[in-house]
């Protein structure tokens, strides 16, 4: 048996026991100075290889990435490859820090965060640190192959190991579905966080749109539909929340000193913009439906941030995102729990 078949049925034993509910972690044995350790990689690491995420880039290694699960080996974490190799972190956006907090020292620079999320170095000072990608392609389901179709917006990696996961992501260039990846590379942190801002609008506007009350994913649209049939009310949203994104991305910005409202606002664009990128990126995969589990579960790092900025910056009453909040509460959100004063404008 060929040692990249070996990987893959130990990738799929690795799957199937954590969908059974055991710890179980693939060996295999590397080449190099380390030749016989026990789930050893000369390639580099991967945190949460059994989501849809971390199961693509895992099949892009062709295998070889040592996998770290919570249930198994987490406290090997960076133990696992050699210095100056990635560790690809493919976690929810609300555990990611505990991840980092895990990873000895010396091997902070090397981790990589491969998810959704906002992570400003204003947040905690290990995000300045970090390789960080701003994904623009859809893995719908753990084993599927990217979605990413004509116009959507690049995929954007900034910092240490961006050229290794571009060619990373770039293997295999013209996946299934007709996926064709798109990454740029990007020199500024600047410019990756406000990307990062705008994927976050994404992530916090179309769920609200896509998904039924019910929770029956019979009832729940695609986002291409969402656009169609809410186009004014996504302006609105955008309207309300735009604000509080700007304001988002300045106080996570490297350069917040300068009080610079002006480049912020450049930056982000105008509300046309953002418009204009939503439906660019949810255009390049039409058919996606955002699962309204997973955003439940991250509305906290997510629709949150915006609502935290209300009382943040101490938004006038007309600005206290009553849209924003109606939407979140007819899908079973408590905002109370996320911010203390935010209150319902009547």
């Amino acid at each position: 048996m060929s040692v990249i078949a070996l990987h893959k049925k130990v990738f799929l034993a690795v799957v199937t026991a954590a969908y059974a509910g055991i710890s179980l972690i693939g060996a295999y044995t590397a080449r190099g100075s380390n030749a016989g350790k026990v789930g050893w990689s000369d390639g580099g690491e991967l945190v949460g290889a059994n989501g849809r995420m971390g199961s693509f880039l895992l099949r892009q290694s062709n295998y070889s990435l040592a996998c770290i699960t919570r249930e198994h080996n987490l406290d090997q974490i960076g133990m696992m490859s050699e210095p100056n190799e990635p560790i690809y972190v493919c976690t929810p956006g609300d555990a990611v820090l505990d991840v980092l907090r895990r990873i000895p020292p010396g091997r902070i620079e090397d981790a990589c965060l491969v998810c959704n999320g906002f992570f400003p170095v204003s947040d905690n000072e290990l995000f300045q640190h970090v390789t960080i990608c701003v994904p623009h392609f859809g893995v719908l389901a753990v084993g599927s192959e990217p979605v990413c179709g004509t116009g959507s917006p690049p995929t954007i990696i900034h910092g240490k190991h961006a050229h290794k996961l571009k060619s990373l992501l770039l293997k295999n260039k013209t996946a299934g579905n007709g996926a064709n990846i798109l990454v740029e590379i990007e020199e500024s942190r600047r410019g990756a966080d406000e990307q990062a801002v705008k994927k976050l609008l994404w992530a916090s506007i179309l769920w609200l749109f896509t998904s039924d009350p019910s929770g029956d994913p019979t009832k729940c649209i695609t986002v291409k539909e969402a656009h169609h049939l809410y186009s004014k009310e996504i302006r609105d949203l955008v309207v309300e929340l735009l604000p509080a994104a700007r304001r988002l991305m300045h106080e996570g910005s490297e350069q917040n000193e300068n009080h610079d409202y002006d480049l912020i606002h450049s930056h982000l664009g105008s509300v046309s913009n953002i418009i204009a990128y939503l439906e660019a990126y949810s255009y390049s995969m039409p058919n996606a439906t955002p699962s309204l589990e997973l955003a439940l579960k991250e509305v906290s790092n997510r629709n949150a941030r915006f609502l935290r900025m209300i009382e943040e910056t101490n938004m006038n009453s007309d600005d206290n995102q009553a849209l924003h909040q109606k939407l979140l509460q007819r899908l079973g959100v408590d905002v109370s729990l996320h911010t203390s004063k935010v209150v319902m404008k009547h």
